[in-house]
């Protein structure tokens, strides 16, 4: 069974990750083989032999290291990534032509010891629908895309991890690969050629979609391994196979774990371009497989599985299993209007948030 598109958002809006300006800050949104190596952000954070992997990332915040360090105590452990959207509501705010506002303001919202951390979404065309894909792959935003290149190296930024154009076989986005996937990698060539050409760039990009049959074959916007260094995959906890969700109203517990399970095996093992599809493409192109953005659903349609620690047990085994070697990964700590994920600070899945902390925590000794 096919899923439906994983989600549904407005293509502007990364969630409710809509960053307009300083003082409205809405919350939002090189394989490892013989020595063990991949790198990762600004090269700080390695998996080297001894060290443990997949690293752990969160999206929580914009720029409040409070909240980072107020996490890690609660989890009893250091964050390895910090996942973070940049504005692009506009070629203004995506450039950071204006002082004070979009990338120029956000460049300067994390203090320098947690840039290293970060994990930088960044749009390939701004929200307001005065670019395309086609003029993007003829070349005609190239020098915006070595201006962003620039501030971020000369913001410390130079070897951060960058998810370009992430969910792009959805619909959803304005970079969307749907209708055009040969000229959306030809656009992600250039733009990866052009902040490359920037001197002290060391940039690893990430190739990011979501998980299930969007409508495309994802493999047909694969840029090619010279311009890919990680490949990556969202997975949210909401199903729309029809043995799956909504639960019903005082079913017997046997039949809700029946439809966890199917939940689980809809967006995992069954149908076109599920998770482990993702793990055997980056398996086949040589690139280690990231999880940037994973997490509980509730749903206003029913479609999410809610307070289920299940999913969290399941998501710690398969990005654990060597098979699927995952680098990284990260959860997606939010509540907006379309979906609810929040465990940290949120009373809302008590179980689900317990186990998180078992699993995802310091091991207990």
């Amino acid at each position: 069974m096919q899923q439906a598109t994983t989600f549904g958002r407005h293509p502007s809006l990364p969630r409710a990750r809509r960053l307009d300006d300083p003082a409205r800050s809405v919350r939002a949104l090189a394989v490892i083989c013989g020595a063990f190596f991949v790198a990762l952000n600004s090269g700080a954070w390695r998996v080297d032999a001894g060290e443990p992997r997949p690293g752990l990332g969160v999206y929580l915040t914009h720029g409040e290291e409070e909240q980072i360090e107020a996490y890690e105590k609660w989890l009893g452990r250091k964050l390895d990534v910090i996942m973070e959207f940049t504005p692009g509501n506009n070629w203004d705010e995506l450039v950071g032509t204006r002082p004070g506002l979009g990338l120029e303001w956000w460049l300067g919202i994390w203090e320098q010891p947690y840039r290293r951390r970060v994990v930088i979404s960044l749009p390939m065309l701004p929200g307001d629908g005065s670019a395309s894909i086609e003029k993007g792959a003829a070349g005609e935003y190239d020098e915006r895309f070595r201006a962003i290149a620039a501030k971020l190296v000369a913001a410390g930024y130079g070897r951060n991890t960058i998810r370009l154009g992430w969910e792009f076989n959805g619909g959803w986005f304005k970079w969307s690969a749907q209708k055009n996937p040969k000229g959306w990698a030809e656009y992600w060539r250039r733009i990866v050629a052009a902040m490359r050409s920037v001197e002290g760039a060391q940039f690893q990009f990430n190739w990011c979609g979501t998980v299930g049959d969007c409508g495309m074959n994802p493999a047909d916007a694969y840029p090619g391994n010279e311009w890919v260094d990680q490949i990556g995959c969202n997975i949210y906890d909401q199903s729309w196979h029809p043995n799956a969700y909504p639960h019903k109203e005082g079913e017997e517990t046997w039949r809700r774990r029946w439809r966890q399970d199917n939940a689980w095996r809809s967006m995992v093992e069954w149908g076109n371009y599920n998770l482990n599809w993702w793990a055997e493409f980056a398996r086949k192109k040589g690139k280690p497989m990231t999880v940037p953005e994973w997490g509980l659903a509730g749903r206003k349609d029913g479609h999410g599985g809610e307070d289920n620690p299940l999913f969290i047990e399941r998501m710690h085994r398969w990005l654990h299993d060597p098979a699927n070697n995952a680098a990284w990964h990260a959860y997606f700590e939010e509540d907006n209007a379309e979906i609810r994920s929040r465990l940290y600070d949120s009373p809302q899945y008590p179980k689900a948030r317990e186990r998180y902390v078992e699993l995802f925590g310091t091991p207990k000794r």
